[in-house]
């Protein structure tokens, strides 16, 4: 298929700011209290009770920026399942994804994160931390990435939902990649995904006017939500890179791009992040964090010279 030039992937001017998207959802909140009793009785391993107000303000400094608020509906993500636990509730390609999680795990670089002491942040993706004297870079967008994944496959079916104020043009996102006579089909072959978004995802694609709208997108982590700017690449992404056809492969798929989609671009996304999921023990580093340099030890050795 022909592509057009490639523009920068944005929003529109008219559709950047956060507080023109994220509002509560009535229609989850109605959902929830009628299943909560079922969902926490049956599902033990995969989220707490919320306690917080489904109305309540999510206290986040890069939010303040764009002086809103995003509501949070339902509960709260819990920390991640043990990798010996097999909930019933999951089918068999989930819990195969989750035990490769486990065995892809370099024990001592999930401790040094867990217990690391921040020093500062070099830039938004750079920062340095200390731990047992030692200092070390790592590069936290490709932690952030990987963490999200590992939440998600914990999750997967069980998300609640962001609603979007003001819902995304499919369209509009896929006209950043293909001609204007192209975009219309390849949003129809996403719509006709839809069910298996909605069903794990929490994501609600909704046509009207023979327009394809994203309404929704899943709360993954309490307090969080993806910067905006990544959603036209990740709508383009979702109708090139995922295997519908097999179903083991396309959710693997999905939740690699869910976890690209709301990797951190910011300090304030990655403290929520290190706050809640790694510092809680949750999270199970791959050995590849090290092996690639995306945590590198920045010690410098201290050398004593005799001809001083």
């Amino acid at each position: 298929m022909a592509r057009s030039k490639r523009k920068q992937a944005s929003l529109p001017k008219n559709q950047t700011s956060i507080k023109h998207y994220f509002k509560p959802s009535p229609n989850d909140r109605v959902a929830k209290a009628s299943s909560s009793d079922t969902n926490s009785s049956t599902n033990s391993d995969m989220q707490t009770p919320c306690t917080m107000s489904p109305t309540a303000s999510l206290d986040m400094h890069y939010q303040r920026q764009a002086d809103s608020s995003i509501n949070m509906v339902g509960h709260p993500t819990a920390p991640l399942a043990a990798c010996q636990t097999d909930n019933s509730t999951l089918s068999e390609h989930i819990y195969r994804l989750k035990h490769q999680v486990c065995l892809e795990e370099n024990p001592e670089t999930s401790k040094l994160l867990q217990n690391c002491t921040n020093v500062g942040a070099i830039d938004d993706l750079l920062r340095l931390i200390e731990y047992k004297t030692r200092y070390y870079l790592i590069q936290t967008s490709v932690i952030s990435e990987q963490v999200i994944y590992q939440c998600i496959l914990n999750h997967i079916g069980h998300f609640d939902s962001v609603a979007i104020g003001s819902p995304i043009s499919l369209h509009q996102c896929l006209s950043l990649e293909y001609h204007e006579n192209e975009t219309h089909a390849i949003a129809l072959d996403l719509y006709a995904k839809s069910d298996i978004l909605a069903q794990h995802f929490k994501t609600d694609l909704v046509m009207e006017d023979g327009i394809i709208w994203l309404k929704s997108l899943p709360l993954i982590i309490r307090n969080y939500v993806p910067t905006l700017e990544k959603i036209p690449m990740f709508i383009h992404r979702l109708s090139t890179k995922i295997n519908w056809e097999s179903e083991t492969e396309c959710i693997e798929l999905l939740a690699r791009e869910y976890a690209k989609l709301y990797s951190s671009t910011n300090k304030y996304q990655w403290n929520t992040i290190a706050n809640q999921v790694i510092a809680a023990g949750s999270f199970k580093a791959p050995k590849y964090l090290t092996l690639k340099g995306f945590v590198i030890d920045f010690s410098i050795p201290f050398v004593i010279r005799d001809d001083v």
